[in-house]
């Protein structure tokens, strides 16, 4: 006990006095440490934040400005979210197993907009429309909308709310590849029909040009033309010019956007002016107005003008409607060649390498799917190379009933080549892949680089040129270094010279009568396709394998007494191929305009007299009908022709030039 004042202070105050003394301190020695973890906390919430959108557990404002209101609530459920996706989870199993593929659908929807960071809650949904309720229909425009659906969800929401889930753009780029591109699908043409005819209605037709970088400097005006939709809004009212020239197109009824686009798409042809080939009848208003149009569009004093209001109005539509970037198209442009955006493999190479490079610094980054994305790349550049020259007639009213054919195009082997080099070795870092580093590339990639580089070596031999023949030799060199057996040595294959096997298989087929015209007929035929769309390289490579063909075929035969066994002299077959050519009912009759225009004098002549009433009746059927002078023109000096008849010289080469050039050509 303690005194104070006289008095004595009980023990058990004193006491409690301390305690409360020690009470504070350690208040305050626990407010102290609860405000410096507060600022500790508060000076990692930067470093937090990257860590969330580096691993993708937050969705980033920047790019998903104006979130849509239905998503924005459903993001605001807390707990009942989670409870609400595992139900709808659950029950979107149970459909799927009894093939309820609408009301998945339906079901999806709902899972898409509770989880939209969920990266495979998006393929799901897309993957039902796009692969299981298109096969439910039975006509091809249904079938596309249920494909075209798929993509549009997984292009135009998917990725733009999960920018880093290199998934998505794996599952993009393989429903363009395979359920677009590929022969699987029973309506695979409808499909490429329907792509071709709307990409040619955003871009046009791809002007005719043999170099790259002819095409690539085409389509360098979308990437000048103003790339932002403010931009675009002050082009379109404040640029002088711009504003002059849409008063003019109002005038005659087009305005400044997609109804431009669609009339330059149907009647100002890049090769051919399908306004020039109509018989307008200028009473009829509707025909009278066409006129108008093209030839407002086709004034020299408007070209400067139309060309930049055109690229404007393609790259805003890139931007806004696709998801694409113009400037990452032309990237992709320069790095891998003249993609033709009409076909499905250029749209399957954009989104598998786009995936490829925004997900190259994530940490946590899946192997096999990036490896699996990579590969994607690979085959839509293989594809680009067998089947990359598009040759389109659309039908604007009915897409999917348009002409379309797929042709090699022999100027992407190189850039495949060297992006499977690039690509395999950067995945053969990896260690579960060490002891291979014999062969430059990923074992994975391996077979298909080999099989590519063999059909590369092949079509570059038929181009004929030197140059692509250097190039054919160089990777015929390439594979005897690294395509090796097992034990270290060369295989036998390399060992032959290089034309004896590229020609091993036609020579072949040349043993016999019966095949050796349709062998050399399929040569001349796959030459007239390349010259009935300018690549008069190709033409002439064909040409020349069907001359070595007939020279083989014909070398043991020429003091043969017995006629039976020989074939007619080339020229006088491809003449007839022409005719076959021209007349067949499955041709479009743009392209026989452009072979009849590309073919050689003397072979003009030849054909003329027999395909003129048939060319009159085609022009005349047509709606609205042609001129035939403009569609089917007479080569010059006929009438000496006719005169000298039979006279005339058989030709000992068969002619391959550009025929007549004409101001309207």
């Amino acid at each position: 006990m303690s005194r104070m004042l006289g008095y004595a202070i009980p023990q058990h105050i004193l006491d409690r006095e301390a305690a409360k003394r020690s009470d504070r301190i350690i208040q305050l020695v626990c407010m102290t440490l609860a405000v410096l973890c507060l600022v500790g906390a508060a000076l990692l919430v930067p470093s937090i934040n990257r860590s969330r959108k580096e691993y993708q557990l937050v969705i980033n404002p920047e790019t998903i400005e104006g979130l849509p209101p239905d998503i924005q609530l459903l993001t605001k459920m807390g707990t009942l979210r989670a409870l609400a996706i595992d139900i709808a989870a659950i029950r979107s199993d149970r459909l799927k197993n009894e093939d309820k593929f609408y009301e998945l659908m339906q079901l999806s929807s709902w899972l898409c907009k509770l989880a939209p960071r969920y990266p495979s809650v998006w393929w799901n949904a897309a993957w039902n429309q796009a692969y299981n309720i298109s096969v439910t229909q039975h006509s091809p425009e249904a079938r596309w909308k249920w494909v075209s659906n798929g993509i549009r969800l997984l292009r135009d929401e998917a990725i733009r709310y999960n920018p880093k889930a290199i998934g998505l753009y794996e599952n993009l780029a393989w429903t363009f590849w395979h359920k677009v591109g590929d022969f699987t699908d029973d309506f695979h043409w409808q499909y490429k029909n329907e792509l071709a005819v709307e990409m040619e209605r955003v871009l046009g037709s791809p002007i005719i040009a043999l170099s790259e970088e002819e095409t690539v400097n085409a389509f360098r005006a979308l990437v000048e033309a103003p790339q932002d939709e403010q931009a675009f809004e002050a082009f379109l009212h404040e640029d002088k010019q711009v504003v002059a020239f849409i008063e003019k197109l109002r005038a005659v009824g087009l305005a400044a956007d997609d109804t431009l686009l669609n009339f330059v798409a149907r009647y100002m042809r890049n090769d051919i002016q399908i306004a020039t080939l109509l018989k307008i009848d200028e009473e009829d208003q509707a025909q009278k107005q066409l006129l108008e149009r093209a030839k407002l569009l086709a004034d020299p004093d408007n070209t400067e003008v139309r060309d930049r209001l055109l690229a404007a109005l393609r790259a805003h539509i890139l931007r806004t409607r696709y998801n694409m970037d113009p400037a990452y198209m032309l990237e992709l442009m320069e790095e891998y060649g003249p993609i033709d955006w009409r076909l499905p493999f250029g749209h399957s190479l954009y989104w598998s390498s786009l995936g490829d490079k925004v997900t190259k610094d994530m940490l946590r980054l899946d192997r096999d799917v990036s490896m699996r994305t990579v590969r994607l790349i690979f085959f839509s550049l293989n594809k680009m190379v067998r089947q990359g020259r598009l040759v389109l007639e659309p039908d604007f009213d009915q897409p999917n009933a348009s002409f379309i054919q797929l042709m090699p195009d022999a100027r992407f082997i190189r850039h495949t080549h060297e992006a499977m080099l690039k690509y395999g070795k950067e995945q053969l870092d990896d260690p579960k892949f060490a002891g291979f580093n014999e062969y430059p590339i990923l074992p994975n990639y391996r077979a298909g680089h080999v099989n590519f580089l063999r059909y590369a070596i092949r079509q570059l031999w038929w181009l004929g040129t030197p140059q692509a023949r250097a190039e054919a030799r160089e990777y015929y060199e390439w594979l005897r270094e690294y395509d090796r057996e097992p034990n270290g040595k060369p295989k036998i294959y390399y060992m032959q010279p290089l034309e004896v096997m590229v020609m091993a298989d036609i020579y072949e087929g040349l043993t016999s009568f019966n095949n050796a015209q349709p062998i050399i007929n399929g040569f001349l035929n796959r030459s007239l396709d390349q010259l009935a769309i300018g690549d008069l390289q190709m033409a002439q490579g064909y040409l020349n394998i069907a001359r070595q063909g007939w020279d083989y075929y014909m070398a043991d035969k020429a003091d043969d007494t017995v006629e039976r066994r020989r074939i007619p002299p080339l020229p006088v077959m491809r003449r007839r191929m022409v005719m076959d050519y021209m007349q067949r009912a499955n041709v479009p009759l743009l392209k026989k305009v452009r072979l009849w225009r590309h073919l050689g004098l003397d072979t003009r002549r030849h054909c003329y007299g027999t395909l003129l009433p048939y060319m009159t009746q085609l022009c005349a059927r047509h709606e609205p009908p042609l001129e035939l002078s403009e569609v089917f023109r007479e080569p010059p000096e006929m009438t000496e022709f006719r005169k000298q008849g039979q006279q005339q010289p058989e030709p000992t080469e068969p002619e391959l030039s550009r025929g007549e050039k004409t101001p309207s050509d």
